[in-house]
């Protein structure tokens, strides 16, 4: 979208500084070369190169840096039955016993090493007719197949809007009201054609979280299962009725790849994530580079920022060398690095991973966490030697004139 910064365009990025680093630190693959047998492989070159390092690339969390993947498992926008509607998901391969209950051993029960499918399809894992949705009823698993007649003209959903308006390069971001608005100023229909299906099939239809967890023996068919879980006497949530809790247990889809991720590891590449909401140990102290950056802007005069061309200029200052020198991007990194060092020691002597204060600032945070919320002293000191400093060259420039 124009004018956000979102996972399209940190991707670009991502596989520009890979090919900058393969410009500069890789070589021809020479037969015979002990050495070079460990070393990763360029991909995607006409010529056989290879690293002479290996690629580490950290992201602080954010919406902005990365993306689920469509297909990716997720139990967000799951339904407890089988629907034609909910978003289809990729196989998943059951690598380990971690992944299989041991409530109901039945015959259809997935082994380590089957693969599992989230749609229904013609045949089950085992190569045999598949049976259908354990929810359903003899009679209802009759209709394999969707019964058709004719076409409707159905309104199109969210996700049919950011499609059409992302094909014709238009903002995607808004509410649905604001996404059809858009639509409609761009000349796009605001209804699409599908089938007229008078009885519904479960060939095709994504399997919901019973069946999913059905097949992998966590469900007993005399328990009452619902999304949230059943409440108990005393009104407490029994969390093993829980399709939910049930779902999030499951090594697969808790350890799914993001995009950014995927496409990293495509690329021969490591990419990790700094921990959730601790901005201050992003990066080579990053996130305080853009504190100090934005105090800076904040504390300008109002008429730097009444056009959009004084905008734009007072922006590209905020983050220039003027206010960004060198000492203090390296101040700024050595105040995160402090950071890390305080949470490894904290960890290494088996204390909690977090500061003492964390729930003083877990109180004070706002919804994106932001470093001059967590250390604006700091930040606020660079600006005022920033300002002696200037004052100071000021002043000695004064006496040599």
């Amino acid at each position: 979208a124009e004018g956000y910064w979102t996972y399209d365009r940190m991707v670009l990025q991502l596989e520009d500084c890979i090919d900058v680093l393969d410009a500069l630190h890789s070589s021809p693959y020479t037969e015979g070369n002990a050495a070079q047998r460990h070393m990763t492989l360029v991909p995607n070159t006409q010529d056989k190169l290879v690293r002479d390092y290996d690629y580490a690339f950290g992201f602080d969390w954010s919406n902005g840096h990365d993306r689920k993947k469509p297909d990716g498992l997720d139990i967000k926008g799951m339904t407890s039955k089988p629907s034609a509607k909910a978003r289809h998901m990729r196989e998943s391969k059951i690598d380990s016993e971690e992944c299989l209950g041991t409530t109901h051993n039945h015959e259809l029960k997935l082994k380590v090493n089957e693969t599992q499918k989230m749609q229904f399809e013609d045949k089950n894992h085992r190569g045999e007719e598949e049976r259908g949705p354990e929810q359903w009823t003899e009679e209802q698993r009759k209709i394999r197949r969707n019964v058709v007649d004719g076409t409707k003209q159905v309104d199109k959903i969210k996700d049919d809007f950011i499609a059409d308006l992302a094909s014709r390069n238009i903002m995607t971001k808004g509410t649905l009201p604001q996404l059809k608005e858009r639509s409609a100023a761009a000349g796009i229909p605001l209804t699409k054609t599908v089938d007229n299906v008078v009885q519904e099939g479960f060939i095709g239809m994504a399997k919901g979280m019973y069946q999913i967890l059905f097949e992998r023996g966590f469900i007993d068919p005399a328990v009452k299962y619902t999304i949230d879980g059943i409440k108990d006497e005393h009104g407490q949530i029994i969390k093993e009725t829980s399709l939910k809790y049930l779902m999030q247990q499951l090594p697969d889809f808790e350890n799914e790849k993001t995009l950014l991720h995927y496409h990293g590891e495509k690329l021969g590449c490591i990419i990790y994530n700094s921990p959730k909401c601790t901005p201050e140990v992003a990066g080579e102290g990053i996130e305080y580079d853009w504190g100090v950056s934005k105090i800076w802007y904040r504390i300008q005069d109002t008429e730097l920022k009444r056009n959009k061309t004084k905008f734009k200029e007072l922006v590209l200052k905020a983050i220039g060398d003027e206010v960004l020198s060198l000492r203090m991007v390296r101040d700024n990194a050595r105040r995160a690095r402090e950071h890390m060092i305080s949470y490894y020691k904290l960890e290494k002597n088996g204390e909690s991973s977090l500061p003492s204060d964390v729930q003083k600032m877990m109180k004070t945070r706002k919804t994106h966490s932001s470093v001059i919320d967590m250390d604006k002293g700091f930040v606020s000191h660079q600006l005022r030697r920033m300002a002696a400093a200037v004052v100071a060259i000021a002043a000695i420039a004064a006496v040599a004139f």
